[in-house]
């Protein structure tokens, strides 16, 4: 077993530096990702998932053997798997929630091996998948670190073994007939047998080399800018029709994904969305109450659901206040600054000249702002600061009856501080993620 050993441990040499938290199921596979853990730093934490089966009682017994000999900390969480479908699919969603919670702001460490990535390839295979789909189960993704992936499952239960673990077969498991045990049991034994023995390791070659081109693919997709606004994104079609069908596609993904949640939709869906890009289709509906139409050079995806601005806040300086996502904070300085903030996000104006009562609304189409030559439409003058139109309905405008005082980011209107200022008035402003 040195050699496997030696594999283990180089494996887990990669691990990040900080708090680890390893999921321990009470199987073999997880009793050897924690084993390698612990061998390599001092920091490390067990936790379990209870799924509420008759034998989840057997197997939670099992994890906290495994960590009682390794020395560790297990916490426990129980979770009721409610589903429609594949229980297998909301038990996994159930699992990694629950695990996610539990690790916090921790590494997650897992047990998936070889095996397991080779039966999700083919698993992906089966349903008709992406690349994305193809390259399986990533070594690290998020929070969330794989480092067993080039170890095989016979392995790990040899070492287990070796080791003195006290791990376990979850009974449920072996009685299992759902997808991925069929397939397990069944497909690949017989895929094996008849075309090709060394079929794992195939399948494991393949999603390496396909993660290595649908990160490729990604990275391109990620430099093109997405407007993002309440419930709706907007891409430049000709962002997604004059680069690659590859690129065009992720940047269509991608664009689903920011307005719809981690799903990025169907291959039909994505395929209707860069016609729409390319003019072949008007525009179309997907599945979730979601439009997909043409606005000007824009590909616009949009929530059916109406989306109403916040309503116009009274502030009353100085002192914080919130409007929709975004806050703004004022106060008082009697001495003038020794230098005017740096950044969009703040302004300092003549508190003489107000009486310390603002309004904060979302812009009116009636609202102009002066420039070089004369006046333009607010509208105007936020396009050409940066501001997304998407985002323009829901900022923030700071006024003083009729009269506009501070836009963030986009411009200060007020009255400048001057030589006879005797009240500094700051305004600060912070936003967050009104499009989630």
């Amino acid at each position: 077993m040195d050699p496997v050993r030696r594999r283990v441990l180089g494996a887990a040499a990669s691990l990040p530096e900080g708090p680890l938290v390893v999921a321990l199921s009470g199987g073999a596979d997880s009793a050897v990702a924690a084993w390698a853990a612990c061998q390599r730093r001092s920091d490390v934490v067990a936790a379990h998932v209870h799924h509420g089966l008759l034998t989840s009682d057997h197997m939670q017994t099992a994890a906290g053997a495994v960590a009682g000999q390794l020395g560790i900390d297990l916490m426990t969480r129980s979770v009721t798997v409610d589903h429609v479908g594949s229980w297998e699919h909301a038990a996994r969603r159930a699992r990694y929630q629950a695990l996610l919670e539990m690790a916090g702001s921790s590494w997650l460490v897992t047990g998936h091996t070889s095996d397991d990535q080779a039966e999700t390839v083919l698993m992906a295979v089966l349903r008709g998948t992406g690349m994305r789909g193809l390259a399986g189960v990533p070594a690290r993704r998020g929070r969330i670190i794989r480092p067993l992936l080039g170890i095989s499952r016979s392995e790990t239960r040899r070492l287990a073994t070796a080791l003195g673990l006290p791990w376990q077969d979850d009974p449920a498991e072996i009685g299992s007939m759902g997808r991925r045990t069929n397939i397990r049991r069944y497909l690949i034994p017989e895929l094996e047998s008849r075309y090709n023995r060394a079929l794992r390791p195939a399948l494991n070659r393949m999603a390496e080399s396909v993660g290595h081109a649908a990160d490729v693919i990604e990275d391109l997709a990620e430099r093109v800018h997405i407007h993002r606004g309440h419930g709706l994104v907007a891409i430049a079609g000709a962002e997604i029709t004059t680069r690659p069908e590859a690129v065009g596609r992720e940047v269509v993904r991608r664009a689903l994904r920011l307005v719809r949640g981690p799903h990025a939709g169907s291959h039909d869906e994505v395929i209707a969305v860069m016609e729409v890009a390319n003019g072949s289709r008007k525009g179309v509906a997907l599945t979730g109450g979601l439009e997909v139409r043409r606005r000007g050079a824009l590909v616009v995806i949009e929530s059916s659901e109406v989306f109403e601005p916040p309503s116009p806040v009274d502030w009353a300086v100085p002192g914080p206040i919130r409007f929709g996502s975004w806050e703004l904070d004022s106060w008082v300085e009697t001495a003038p600054p020794v230098a005017f903030p740096l950044g969009a996000w703040w302004a300092v104006l003549d508190g003489d000249r107000f009486d310390d009562a603002f309004v904060v609304r979302p812009p009116r189409d009636e609202d102009r702002v002066e420039v070089p030559g004369g006046h333009a439409p607010l509208g105007e003058v936020m396009a050409s600061a940066g501001v997304d139109l998407a985002d323009r309905t829901a900022w923030p405008v700071v006024a003083s009856g009729s009269d506009l005082v501070w836009v963030p980011w986009v411009r200060v209107i007020g009255p400048a501080v001057g030589h006879t200022t005797t009240r500094y008035l700051w305004l600060a402003a912070q936003r967050g993620e009104p499009w989630r």
